[in-house]
């Protein structure tokens, strides 16, 4: 899956705080996955991105998203996860509105 160069549609972006951003996409198998992108030159992003990665490939459990793959060479790092359509865990426990985003 991660072994061809994709172009990710900017309309598809999603803010995610550390990375440049998350993608939604459908490679060759149309199973939907959420893709976020890093950037290694970012001190913060690739500590966040290594403690993301270590972490969840150790830890299995049914109320986490499981890391499908990832990817990390030269300036560029990927993670993967399957795409849960049902949004995010602060949007189900404060709403979606601007103002419950102060709330997390």
């Amino acid at each position: 899956m991660l072994h061809r160069r994709v172009a990710l549609d900017e309309d598809s972006k999603a803010p995610f705080p550390g990375f440049d951003g998350s993608f939604i996409m459908a490679p060759h198998d149309g199973q939907e996955v959420a893709v976020k992108v890093g950037s290694a030159t970012s001190t913060q992003g690739t500590r966040e991105f290594e403690n993301e990665l270590n972490l969840l490939s150790a830890i299995r459990h049914e109320n986490l998203v499981p890391l499908l793959g990832y990817y990390c060479e030269n300036d560029q790092q990927i993670l993967v996860y399957p795409f849960m359509s049902n949004g995010s865990l602060q949007d189900c426990l404060y709403g979606a509105g601007e103002a419950s985003k102060e709330k997390f």
